[in-house]
């Protein structure tokens, strides 16, 4: 039986910088490098430079929990595609702290994308994974789980993973999905093109006199609390995909 979520709504603009956190493996000429001399000899400089290193980008078969594949009429709510674990990563260039909560009504994480195609990470609430479906398992908790809030000090980075997916609705038959057919969510990697990346940042908190943590070796800290008013975001376009699975943002 499908339980229907209770979304709390909450509101946001911010501004931020997005860059690319790293890039392809640069090179040096040899004349850049040094070069050699007129009999041949190197001079020796080539050999005291370094290459940085190259992105770990190693994109797999989107994974389906089943042993045995679907009846083949079914096959249209298994996610295609290959995709590869992405880092969002979230940096304070200013002088105060700053606290990082979920940017919208049961977003879990704390950021949001949507694709050339306007398709979607995380799905909406309460929308099931095709494959969920597929097996009987649907429905969505009564109440609304929100993220923790992170308080980034000044200098800090806080990283949060991506699956590196976004997901397009489909139709689940009920000749496939049984009681749970209906709008499913289908994993599928990102459309090449502008992606939009949407990020809340607040300045104060309602937490009392118990606001205060002590920053981890990163410069961030879980904190009591959320924000007092609306936090703030904005929408920012990026290109997708991008040279490496890291992606900065530079706040404020």
């Amino acid at each position: 039986m499908m339980v229907l979520a209770m979304p709390r709504t909450r509101a946001w603009v911010l501004l931020l910088a997005l860059v690319p956190a790293c890039s392809d493996r640069s090179t040096m000429d040899d004349a850049a490098a040094g070069g050699t001399d007129d009999d041949g000899a190197t001079d020796g400089s080539a050999d005291d430079t370094t290459e940085a290193p190259a992105c770990e980008w190693e994109p797999a078969p989107i994974p389906v929990p089943f042993d045995e594949a679907p009846a083949p009429e079914c096959q249209y709510l298994v996610s295609e595609g290959e995709i590869a674990p992405v880092t969002i990563r979230i940096v304070n260039e200013g002088d105060e702290v700053l606290y990082l909560t979920g940017p919208g009504s049961c977003i879990r994480t704390h950021f949001a994308l949507r694709d050339a195609d306007d398709r979607p990470f995380p799905a909406p609430e309460c929308v099931s994974a095709c494959e969920d479906a597929l097996e009987g398992n649907c429905g969505c908790l009564a109440n609304c789980p929100l993220v923790g809030t992170i308080a980034l000090h000044p200098g800090g980075a806080f990283e949060a993973p991506w699956d590196g997916y976004t997901v397009s609705t489909q139709e689940a038959s009920p000749e496939c999905a049984g009681d749970c057919a209906g709008e499913c969510g289908l994993r599928g990697p990102p459309t090449a093109g502008p992606m939009s990346v949407l990020l809340a940042v607040a300045s104060t908190l309602d937490c009392g006199d118990d606001c205060d943590c002590e920053p981890n070796a990163e410069g961030y800290c879980i904190v009591p609390g959320y924000p007092e008013a609306f936090p703030s975001i904005v929408e920012r376009t990026v290109a997708w995909p991008t040279p490496c699975p890291v992606v900065e943002l530079t706040l404020p």
